[in-house]
Order: structure tokens, then sequence, then C-alpha cells
């Protein structure tokens, strides 16, 4: 994860690799910066799978591999997988 690249940085020059990032994903690096890495929240990603709560994890796993999903904060989507 490009987090954790970061990370492996000499602090001198995170900086200026985040500053080569998009805005967007400059924010999402930025957040996970903010965990500790023995953490739940230095361990986690930002990205997940939103379906709705009447489709099986079976159903979650075939959208994920073939990439056909809907963006994850879609109102009446409620279950969740990360990856």
């Amino acid at each position: 994860m490009l987090a954790d690249a970061v990370m492996d940085l000499p602090q001198s020059r995170r900086r200026s690799v985040l500053d080569l990032l998009p805005p967007s994903q400059n924010s999402r690096v930025l957040a996970l910066l903010g965990y500790h890495e023995a953490t739940a929240g230095g361990l986690m990603g930002t990205d997940y799978l939103a379906l709705p709560e009447e489709q099986s994890i079976a159903d979650a796993i075939q959208k994920a591999a073939r990439g056909d999903y809907t963006p994850a904060r879609s109102p009446g989507y409620n279950s969740c997988l990360t990856f």
C-alpha cells in the first residue's frame, strides 16, 4: 500500500513525495499515516466494497474479483467487504 511505502521513506522525504500525489490520494494517505502501524487503523486500507444487504458473501467475492461493484458510499448499501 502507498501509505506503507511513504512510511518507509526517511522523514525528510515524505512531504515531497506526498506533494506529488493527487489531492484525493494525498488525503487518504495522510489519514492512514495518522495511525500507529501496530494498531487496526495502521493495518487497514480505505477501499471497500458495498453491496445491498440481501446479497451473499459469495456474490461480494465474485463482484470484487470481476471489478463489478457499486461505489462504496451509495445509499441503501449496508454490507461491506474490505480488501
